[in-house]
């Protein structure tokens, strides 16, 4: 998917997907830089471009969840709010905010680093039965 990170104010531009076909709602994407400016965030301040989306249906805005996606870009730290792309082509508003990074080995915003084993706490030769 394009994301035109170089754009400036009121910079627009559409995304069109053989995706949103299937959605009765949706036939492409608006994207548009509203404002740039300085923001801080875990504990460091940085530039940014703050982007929003706009839905569109038989050429004419419509009102779906996806309009209320809302993209910060960071000039050195990359996305800190975003809508992953993948549901954004699916149509899904799930807003994340960038909640830690690693600088020099230093950790921002984040007491620890997390690891597979916090989500999945399983071991080698764990075994899992499914009952019906």
């Amino acid at each position: 998917m394009p994301f035109h990170l170089l754009a400036q104010i009121v910079e627009t531009w559409d995304y069109e997907d053989s995706q949103f076909q299937r959605m009765a709602d949706i036939d492409f994407l608006w994207f548009s830089c509203d404002s740039i400016g300085t923001t801080s965030f875990l504990g460091m301040t940085d530039n940014v471009k703050y982007f929003s989306v706009q839905s569109y249906e038989n050429s004419t805005p419509s009102t779906h969840a996806i309009n209320n996606a809302r993209y910060v870009l960071s000039k050195n730290h990359g996305f800190i709010e975003f809508v992953p792309f993948y549901d954004l082509r699916a149509a899904r508003n799930y807003q994340g905010t960038l909640i830690g990074i690693e600088i020099g080995g230093n950790l921002q915003g984040v007491n620890q680093i997390m690891d597979f084993a916090d989500f999945l706490p399983y071991h080698v030769g764990n075994i899992g039965m499914v009952h019906r």
